[in-house]
């Protein structure tokens, strides 16, 4: 394997509901870079998965009434389907609950083991069920910022990590009762000892700066981090504990490392242990600590390689409201969908996404204007109309164009500018940039009028010349956007010659299709009604 490959992942999406919108932003965000890597001819793994095991999907499981492994599969497929009709990539996309993440998980245990303690801690537990009380069977106050009505583990309030016995207030959330404590034996992963090493991955990895300092913070307060969780528990069971099974933020990174194998149908660390590999995650910012303590350490203690980039982003808000069921500002992905194309969202959330971390804003009176406004009127506009004319008056033929002329030869400087903007993960930059390219091919039309020209014998020739350039350059931007609108691409290229050099400059053109339409005051009321209700 002499060429470089790009291993991308997102993360591992939660089993126990519907995908939604916030889910959706960061599959657009990897997918675009992903297949902006591929059309640049590079190679790209691209991976990703249901996290399958801990607490919540018991809960839920127990809601409906149904075991945890049947309810999975069910999530399993309603979010294939999701993801499928976003025109996510995935070259592989499966569930933790496999045993190509068990065997990866059994062999980084063997191997982190010299570096794990063993404690007796106090364990909450509910005395009504008789049962301990994994971290999301409890609630109550964060330790650090007090926030209420917070899970055992995590604080998503804050994101600060504890115990269940730095809980404040501790209560049962099956009998709302206060825990009384048991004692039971855990194993600890004795991060501390490896703060050197994880100080050093995190000065080298590729991230924004204030995740790489808000990292750098926790590093001073590193504490024994317990990977075991009582029974009962959905998850893998220790090998050695019998009745103890694997904490779920232990085994679900590990799953990149399994879901990979099953892609491969071979060992894993061919690939993912490989000098000309470059691993990137795309992750939220509310789970850094885990991709930016745990992770790494745990890798470094397993002699596996740690990733090369953390890419994070910021959440979805609806109208500037977070989102919220009780506030109708909670959209699904499937919700999205029943009403607007997939496309339209994958470009609005293009023209917000910068390499920084903060939230993206999904305000419905300018997403409407957005779609509307530049990606119909402006981007898809520009090559109806053109193709309208050489449809009409030259038999749908497109000719060779001048590459010397100052349209062509400021769109080609324009093209390296964009793709560095891709590839730095400023989509946001690169999207303006297009928009100015647009904005000038229009210009060059309206100037030039070849529906003005066509009416003279003697100018007709140019207004062939005027249109053939327009599409050409309309093409060029497609190309450019063929990652965010990739339906919208196959459509165009399905009625043009492709060759290894793009567009064949000569050809006829036959059957253009309408690409896109402009989107309605009543899909956007049917989305909200929906929501609402």
């Amino acid at each position: 394997m002499s060429r470089k490959t790009h291993l991308i992942t997102t993360a591992l999406f939660y089993a126990n509901g519907p995908l939604h919108l916030g889910h959706m932003l960061e599959m657009i965000q990897a997918d675009i870079h992903a297949r902006n890597l591929r059309r640049l001819g590079h190679r790209v793994i691209f991976i990703s998965g249901d996290d399958q095991h801990g607490t919540p999907i018991m809960l839920q499981a127990e809601k409906q009434k149904m075991t945890p492994r049947a309810m999975i599969d069910v999530i399993y497929q309603l979010h294939r389907a999701d993801i499928q009709d976003f025109h996510i990539s995935y070259d592989h996309y499966l569930g933790t609950d496999h045993e190509s993440t068990r065997s990866v998980l059994s062999v980084i245990y063997e191997k982190i083991k010299p570096l794990c303690i063993q404690k007796d801690i106090q364990q909450a537990y509910d005395d009504q069920k008789q049962m301990f009380l994994p971290d999301r069977y409890l609630k109550g106050k964060c330790p650090k910022c007090k926030a209420p009505d917070q899970y055992g583990d995590n604080c998503e309030a804050c994101g600060c990590t504890y115990t269940i016995n730095d809980l404040i207030e501790p209560y049962s959330i099956l009998t709302k009762q206060p825990p009384s404590q048991r004692s039971s034996k855990h194993l600890f992963f004795d991060l501390a000892k490896l703060k050197d090493v994880i100080n050093s991955w995190q000065s080298q990895a590729k991230m924004p700066p204030n995740v790489k300092n808000k990292l750098k913070e926790w590093l001073d307060d590193l504490q024994p981090w317990d990977i075991t969780r009582d029974g009962p528990y959905f998850g893998f069971e220790i090998p050695d504990r019998p009745g103890q099974y694997f904490y779920v933020w232990l085994d679900a990174p590990i799953g990149y490392i399994g879901i990979l194998g099953d892609y491969l149908k071979s060992d894993p660390f061919l690939i993912w242990d490989h000098e000309n590999t470059h691993i990137t995650h795309f992750i939220g910012k509310d789970i850094i600590n885990f991709h930016g303590l745990f992770w790494p350490a745990v890798l470094h203690a397993a002699g596996i390689r740690q990733p090369d980039a953390l890419n994070v982003h910021g959440f979805v808000k609806i109208d500037g409201q977070k989102m919220s069921k009780s506030r109708g500002t909670f959209i699904t992905a499937r919700q999205f969908l029943d009403q607007i194309p997939a496309e339209y969202l994958r470009y609005y959330f293009a023209s917000k996404l910068t390499d920084a971390t903060e939230d993206i804003d999904l305000s419905l009176a300018d997403f409407k204007n957005k779609v509307n406004g530049e990606l119909i009127g402006k981007i898809i506009n520009l090559g109806n109309r053109l193709m309208g004319i050489l449809t009409k008056h030259f038999d749908g033929q497109l000719l060779e164009v001048d590459r010397q002329d100052p349209l062509w030869v400021s769109g080609e400087s324009r093209q390296v500018i964009i793709q560095e903007y891709w590839l730095s993960g400023n989509y946001q930059a690169a999207m303006r940039e297009i928009i100015a390219w647009v904005n000038e091919a229009n210009q060059y039309v309206d100037q030039m009028a070849p529906w003005k020209l066509i009416k003279d014998q003697l100018s007709i020739g140019l207004a062939h010349q005027v249109c053939s350039l327009g599409f050409h350059i309309f093409f060029k931007v497609m190309n450019q956007l063929s990652a965010v609108l990739p339906n919208t691409y196959q459509k165009l290229t399905a009625v043009l010659i492709i060759d290894n050099q793009g567009l064949l400059g000569a050809q006829t053109v036959r059957n253009y299709p309408r690409l896109l339409e402009r989107l309605t005051d009543q899909q956007v009321d049917a989305l909200v009604n929906e929501v609402t209700n």
